[in-house]
């Protein structure tokens, strides 16, 4: 694995999905890659356009544009391009636009379309990534009282977007439910389910102010669900907490992480409290790095998160960056422990 092979990759991905059907794969690899030299190959004046064109597939080759396709589980090649255009917020590139809308005028029936009052009207080019939905005022106003019960139910804003998903979302239901034959649930009153289950789930809908039970299920399930996940990331911390720092290095997961720079970072803030000026290290990600080990963007994310108390660490010690400045390694002079109980939070774990 490399940033050569990635960027290869990458170029054959990309002309699957967005390059548009009329442009040959090599000029759109050429131009999301910046390679001028296939773009406009270096020739002398009057070149015939055969040796151009060989020209210009020889600097090709040499790109490796040809070292991936795109096959199916079989194996057999799949040579389209395009495949995501017409998609919401995908766009031409300027500079095929023109190419692709004289193309797209003699092959209506390869590009996505929809129907209007007067005709038909492609879909490219779309600066904004939103459509032009023109409901009534009526129409409107019945969304905005849809709305505001999802947001007394919910406890945050809804924006239009939203709103909509979870209509078509109802309907996909309802629609699903009719195909199968299943009785499609709309009220409490068609629940087969206990009287005191069906007072409480009322009780819950009137306290919130949600007159429709889907809202409130929805409601309801995205609060458990986000419950779930929070106590299991809080079970995964504070197991974590527990493990050896050897262990941790070896758990691929955003908490196992964290817990090795919460460990990197007090174990220098104990560091330099102890030494004297010249002694100490300024804590930066790749301080972090050289301790504990990890990708600095995770790094990043973490000293981000705690900057507010090591800025204090920092300025209340007067350590600069140029601290850093040593001829000995850090992870020379600093060892991070390898029991958990000697850091001020494995010894909670502990004793409890």
């Amino acid at each position: 694995m490399s940033v050569h092979n990635f960027r290869g990759m990458y170029a054959r991905i990309a002309t699957f999905w967005y390059a548009p059907p009329p442009v040959a794969d090599i000029n759109y690899m050429a131009q999301i890659q910046g390679h001028r030299f296939v773009l406009e190959p270096r020739v002398e004046p009057g070149t015939p356009p055969e040796e151009v064109e060989k020209t210009r597939l020889n600097y090709a080759s040499n790109a490796n544009y040809a070292d991936y396709k795109i096959a199916d589980k079989d194996g057999n090649i799949d040579g389209r391009q395009g495949v995501r255009l017409g998609m919401p917020g995908v766009n031409v590139l300027d500079v095929f636009l023109k190419e692709y809308e004289t193309w797209a005028q003699t092959h209506v029936d390869q590009i996505q379309i929809v129907t209007k009052r007067k005709g038909r009207r492609k879909l490219f080019g779309n600066k904004t990534g939103y459509s032009t939905y023109k409901p009534t005022v009526n129409t409107r106003e019945w969304g905005d009282d849809l709305r505001e019960r999802m947001q007394r139910a919910l406890g945050r804003e809804v924006k239009d977007d939203e709103l909509l998903r979870r209509a078509f979302a109802a309907c996909e239901m309802q629609s699903a439910s009719q195909r199968s034959g299943a009785a499609v649930v709309t009220s409490l009153d068609e629940m087969n389910i206990p009287a005191e289950t069906r007072l409480l789930l009322q009780e819950g809908m009137a306290l919130t102010g949600a007159s429709d039970l889907l809202a409130y299920l929805i409601a309801a399930g995205e609060r458990e669900a986000r419950n779930l996940r929070n106590q299991a990331r809080r079970h995964d911390t504070e197991r974590y907490a527990r493990m050896p720092t050897s262990k941790l290095a070896g758990v691929k997961v955003p908490e196992a992480g964290n817990e090795r720079y919460r460990r990197a970072v007090h174990t220098l803030m104990q560091w330099n409290e102890e030494h004297r000026p010249l002694e100490r290290w300024y804590i930066t990600t790749l301080s972090i790095q050289k301790l504990v080990g990890g990708r600095k963007e995770a790094i990043n994310a973490y000293l981000d998160a705690h900057q507010d108390e090591i800025r204090t660490h920092h300025d209340e010690l007067e350590i600069k960056p140029s601290y850093n400045r040593k001829a000995e390694p850090i992870n020379v002079m600093i060892a991070i422990p390898e029991d958990p109980i000697a850091f001020p939070w494995g010894r909670i774990e502990v004793e409890e």
